[in-house]
């Protein structure tokens, strides 16, 4: 039986909101930063003359990448405050935004509710609108504020531990095949992404090494399905090459990429099956696996309620948990990357998952750019569009909107969001008295 965290306070989804509510500005010039337009629900878009007409006690999603946009104004947030960038909510329900285009009216007041209903989801999964909550809304992503709610340390800091090091050079944020050669036809990229949510749940299910014990053994013998970790080297020369692209082992994308010598059992478990690897030293824990500590798992909503991950707006919220989760237990540091065990079985069940549909694409004829974190990004001619929706319903994608794939015009998502009013609301500073 699924164990839940019954120390959060969960207050029910239809009750008053307390904390601060989200809107979305679109500033003309995104490096200028001062006219746009400011979109809420339920609303009339308000042309802005500058920042300063955004009201202070609210969240602002900006079309700005830069983290630091919060210290020109308390309420602004970069671009992906939610996890997913203005563009990729964009693209992923078909608006032309995604395409260079101006939000129209409709799509921008769309949006501002779907970021508003994510931030309402958050409030009360998370218990930040209950009396005497300290939520402070203070970080720079929603990611931040759910793990600044863990109330955990960072459980890994590269301050020179040895396993941390072991388990950080294991894991693999996301997978870049490094191709011979490159697609020179007509050719469209296409992202493809799973309900954000349901991945988040598939993921953060998963079994984990109990506890930090590990003993070292030589060679790698059989250790009975117990948790390990191998320094590997892997030998290609039989593999078949596209294959061995694909794996893109140690392949992320990054201009400086650390030679990835580690590898944890899930990962071992598909990569041997397409190559030779040579575990010269190996790690177990002997004490098994077990599910996620609570504090890191769901909330008691987002976990359970099947409704849920019909809505976009709680996809966001799911996928800003596991980011949160994934930030604890992994860390970047001047010694380079650690990990804890958490966090590099997580990615590695994240890789696998991927690889075997990344592998399926490329059997089905598209070219894979990349793939990790319940996405995959293909290179995808215009004749292979129809073939490419087939894949899409297939592997069980549900984004981008149909629309997106046919490279047509915007369209209306068929999520509850789009079924918006419109009417006046405030947008500016707060009214004296």
């Amino acid at each position: 039986m699924t164990e839940f965290d019954t120390r959060r306070p969960v207050t029910p989804l239809g009750a008053i909101q307390r904390g601060p509510s989200c809107g979305l500005v679109i500033f003309d010039d995104p490096q200028e930063r001062r006219a746009g337009t400011a979109y809420l629900p339920e609303a009339l878009p308000q042309r802005i003359r500058s920042m300063n007409d955004l009201r202070t006690d609210m969240v602002w999603v900006a079309n700005v990448p830069d983290r630091d946009i919060s210290s020109a104004h308390p309420g602004l947030r970069a671009t992906d405050y939610f996890g997913a960038s203005l563009a990729d909510i964009a693209y992923d329900l078909g608006l032309s935004y995604s395409r260079g285009y101006p939000l129209t009216a409709q799509e921008g007041v769309a949006v501002a509710t779907i970021l508003s209903r994510a931030m309402t989801i958050a409030l009360r999964t998370y218990g930040w609108d209950a009396d005497g909550s300290e939520a402070s809304f203070e970080g720079d992503t929603l990611a931040e504020e759910i793990a600044t709610g863990m109330r955990l340390r960072p459980a890994v800091v590269a301050s020179g531990d040895a396993m941390a090091s072991r388990l950080g050079h294991a894991t693999q944020d996301r997978s870049v095949p490094n191709w011979p050669f490159e697609q020179h036809d007509a050719v469209v990229p296409v992202t493809l992404r799973f309900n954000r949510l349901a991945y988040a749940r598939q993921l953060l299910a998963q079994e984990v090494p109990a506890g930090t014990d590990w003993v070292e053994i030589s060679k790698a013998p059989r250790v009975g399905g117990l948790p390990a970790i191998a320094n590997v080297s892997i030998d290609w020369s039989d593999a078949d090459p596209d294959l061995a692209a694909l794996a893109a082992f140690g392949q992320t994308g990054k201009r400086k990429q650390q030679l990835r010598l580690w590898a944890s059992g899930p990962e071992l478990a598909w990569l041997s099956r397409i190559c030779r690897p040579s575990v010269s030293t190996a790690w177990i824990n002997a004490n098994g696996y077990v599910g996620l500590p609570a504090e890191l798992k769901l909330p008691v909503p987002l976990a359970v309620r099947s409704q849920l991950t019909m809505s976009y707006a709680a996809g966001l919220v799911g996928y800003s948990h596991l980011r949160a989760v994934l930030s604890i237990e992994c860390s970047q540091g001047s010694k380079g990357r650690a990990a804890s065990a958490i966090g590099a079985w997580l990615h590695a069940y994240d890789r696998g998952l991927m690889f075997s549909v990344a592998r399926r694409a490329h059997e089905s004829g598209f070219h894979v750019r990349w793939y990790g974190n319940g996405e995959i990004r293909l290179s995808v001619r215009e004749d292979q569009i129809d073939a490419l929706t087939a894949f899409r319903l297939e592997e069980g994608f549900m984004y981008p909107a149909v629309a997106s794939l046919e490279l047509g015009t915007q369209s209306a998502s068929a999520d509850e969001e789009w079924s918006t009013g419109v009417t006046e609301a405030t947008y500016g500073t707060e009214s004296a008295g």
